[in-house]
């Protein structure tokens, strides 16, 4: 009888958030989760109005329990981490015990946070990104960060369809985490995720090419003192790491 309740209560939280949301339905035509220009105000103050019935609904312990990574190449994530910790960020999350592996680059940075709205496929939400953002708008939110919003909001089975928005476990599809977009507030690093192929399980074999992506994500993560995990999560050891760098840089000379 209480796993059923607690299931019930679990299935309302979506619904909750349907229902909170019935009257908002809006569609903006620039990926600008700011809503900056004039003529999106109206937008603005719905896309607000999402997140708040959201963080009224989510189940926030489950949030909290996810895997968060943000994804990318070694370029564009040292450009990441130099970002100020008050701006709002992407990521995908997994569950515990879950294989960490995504299509949007070969290595993450693995984020604690806020999570501040979900969807279990990012197109849902069409946050945008911060490279397209122009200077003025990252000047005007120095000091209180760059907010990311839901730029479309719809009803069902349609671009934005409120109910593949991610409240709970049971609204949480796993099948599709490597296109999900949880957004973070208030986030830091705590480790790196690598997942190309053979590394690290067959590092030796994978590094002994020093043009190989994989020597120079090695040394990419090694100029930092964050933990270094692989798909599995279970962390690397750094002298592992270092050791096979070195034999790289004697066969390169």
């Amino acid at each position: 009888m209480i796993r059923a309740l607690i299931r019930e209560m679990l299935l309302e939280d979506l619904e909750g958030f349907v229902n909170r949301t019935k009257d908002i339905s809006y569609f903006s035509s620039i990926d600008l989760p700011t809503f900056d220009e004039p003529h999106q105000k109206n937008h603005r103050s719905m896309a607000k109005a999402v997140k708040r019935a959201w963080a009224l609904e989510a189940d926030h312990e489950f949030m909290k329990s996810l895997i968060k990574v943000h994804w990318g190449d070694r370029k564009s994530l040292e450009k990441f981490l130099q970002i100020s910790r008050r701006n709002e960020i992407s990521t995908s999350a997994y569950l515990p015990g879950a294989i960490v592996k995504s299509f949007w680059g070969s290595i993450g940075v693995v984020i604690e946070g806020r999570v501040t709205l979900a969807a279990n496929d990012m197109n849902i939400i069409s946050s945008g990104y911060f490279g397209e953002l122009s200077s003025e708008i990252q000047k005007k939110y120095a000091s209180s960060g760059i907010p990311k919003r839901a730029t479309i909001f719809r009803g069902s089975d349609r671009l934005g369809a409120k109910d593949s928005f991610i409240l709970d476990r049971s609204s949480y599809a796993p099948t599709q985490s490597s296109r999900n977009e949880f957004i973070v507030d208030n986030w830091k690093p705590v480790g790196f995720v690598v997942s190309s192929l053979g590394f690290p399980e067959n590092i030796e074999d994978s590094l002994l090419n020093p043009d190989a992506p994989l020597y120079h994500n090695a040394v990419f993560v090694l100029q930092h003192s964050l933990p270094v995990y692989n798909q599995r999560m279970e962390e690397i050891p750094r002298s592992s790491i270092e050791a096979e760098v070195e034999k790289v840089k004697k066969f390169m000379v």
